[in-house]
């Protein structure tokens, strides 16, 4: 109950995100996942500047992916989690292809 609770949450949250680009909802949203998000990434690079660059970058492509007009047709999101871990782990690719 408490998660199905926690996931319509998440859920209002990001739709205040993507009709109206509200920067209180993707704060909340931050606040939920950011330690999460690091610990994935600094998991990864074994750096604590470079995992807060990654975090930071995730973040900005989330909040840009959200309040993209084009993205509105799209089909809901059903998961935010799923797609804020989609996120890292794609920076996390480009991150390692630039070192390469």
């Amino acid at each position: 109950m408490v998660k199905a609770l926690n996931n319509f949450n998440e859920k209002k949250l990001v739709y205040r995100v993507r009709v109206h680009k509200d920067t209180e909802a993707f704060g909340e949203l931050y606040d939920r996942y950011v330690s999460k998000i690091y610990r994935f990434t600094y998991l990864k690079v074994s750096h604590k500047e470079e995992a807060e660059d990654i975090t930071s970058d995730v973040f900005l492509k989330t909040w840009n992916y959200l309040t993209d007009v084009q993205r509105e047709a799209d089909k809901e999101i059903k998961s935010f989690s799923g797609l804020i871990y989609t996120i890292a782990r794609t920076s996390l690719v480009d991150f390692f292809r630039s070192r390469a």
